[in-house]
């Protein structure tokens, strides 16, 4: 852009500029940092920044990333909505961004996503062969459309040897009181108690939390974010059978609670097949362990065991993989897109009862990853507190 244009832009009233370029895509808005220091200044201004963040989740816009086996990160951008996805013929990227995290991918995963951010825990095996190097466990917060991420504080809690068999993490946004939140739950299976620390981004350190925490046998890795409150599939053994729940943590109160999952899964093993996810206003159960399908129970009211509706079924050879809490999203039509597979997604039509496949077309063929949907955004991990 010239510098005649960037002047004439920079004379608008400041409302008008934030409409003009809150309606702009996100890649562009990235860019456009890099023009001049007042148009860095204004894309970082945190009430420009969630103006432009309602709009993109206004118009449904979405992002695919791939959480890449060697360690980066990688970006297919999308232009369009995630309507406009769904009614393809086939699905074409614009760019292949890539970024290296500080650690590896062998050793890491997605703890949760929400706003455009991702957290991550490191899980370091040096401390096996040297127990006095770093701690065993560490938490990043990255933002793959800005490239920024924070390491959080180290804690004690996380230099336990048995850390991957018997922990389990989170991350979400306290909508009531602003703030990101990362919870940790160390099942302690020697003294048969659940060890619960949180930390709240922005602060210095790990608080605590030691009122009104279950004890839970098992805990699923993967976690949902819904109605504020972040929940993951559990198991309780006791006698005659082991049950299974999902426990749930309010972010606001911190506190926990169990919620009944549908009486047909009350006992039994619950694995990766079957999982949470969130799809519009309705925390859902996904059964995969069905013959030839993939079942997705619906709580029509929030909290309540009777309220469990067995909604949809999707055909197993659209699916071919377990699905998690970030690789289905529902569009505002009702209808849903899911990872097929590493290169594929599958449009479903509930009402029709129909599904479509789609390729997903990108520069690097010989990419090994594990594809996401993301909500990008603008918000920066180091500045959290300003929003």
């Amino acid at each position: 852009m010239s510098r005649g244009r960037e002047e004439v832009i920079s004379k608008l009233p400041i409302d008008i500029i934030f409409d003009i370029f809150s309606r702009l895509p996100l890649k562009t808005i990235s860019e456009c940092r890099w023009v001049s220091k007042k148009w860095y200044a204004l894309i970082r201004n945190p009430s420009f920044i969630k103006l432009h963040h309602a709009r993109a989740l206004e118009n449904n816009s979405c992002y695919v990333i791939f959480d890449c086996w060697w360690g980066g990160f990688s970006l297919l951008d999308n232009e369009s909505s995630t309507e406009t996805l769904a009614t393809s013929y086939e699905i074409k990227f614009t760019d292949f961004l890539g970024y290296s995290l500080p650690f590896s991918k062998f050793n890491s995963r997605v703890v949760g996503m929400v706003n455009g951010l991702i957290c991550f825990d490191h899980y370091n095996l040096c401390v096996i062969r040297n127990p006095t190097s770093e701690h065993r466990l560490t938490f990043y917060i990255f933002n793959p459309i800005m490239g920024d991420y924070i390491r959080l504080p180290l804690s004690p809690m996380h230099s336990r040897m048995d850390l991957s068999e018997n922990g389990a993490s989170g991350f979400g946004f306290d909508s009531l009181n602003n703030e990101y939140k990362v919870v940790w739950i160390y099942r302690n299976p020697l003294e048969y108690t659940n060890d619960v620390e949180v930390y709240t981004l922005g602060s210095d350190k790990w608080r605590v939390i030691t009122s009104n925490v279950p004890y839970i046998s098992g805990i699923r890795k993967s976690c949902v974010l819904f109605k504020n409150s972040l929940h993951w599939v559990a198991y309780i053994r006791g006698k005659p059978c082991t049950t299974n729940v999902i426990l749930s943590f309010n972010l606001a109160k911190e506190e926990f609670s169990i919620i009944q999952l549908p009486p047909q899964f009350d006992i039994g093993f619950c694995d990766e097949l079957r999982c949470l996810v969130a799809l519009g206003k309705h925390l859902c159960f996904i059964n995969g362990r069905v013959p030839g399908a993939l079942e997705i129970w619906v709580m029509k009211e929030y909290g309540v065991k009777g309220s469990w509706v067995k909604e949809y079924g999707v055909r197993r050879e659209s699916i071919r993989r377990p699905i998690q809490f970030s690789e289905m999203i529902e569009l505002s039509n009702g209808e849903f897109l899911l990872f097929n597979h590493l290169k594929g997604i599958c449009y479903y039509d509930p009402h029709k009862k129909a599904s479509k496949l789609f390729e997903i077309y990108c520069k690097d063929k010989s990419v090994d990853y594990e594809p996401m949907f993301l909500a990008g955004s603008l918000f920066s991990p180091k500045n959290v507190g300003y929003y």
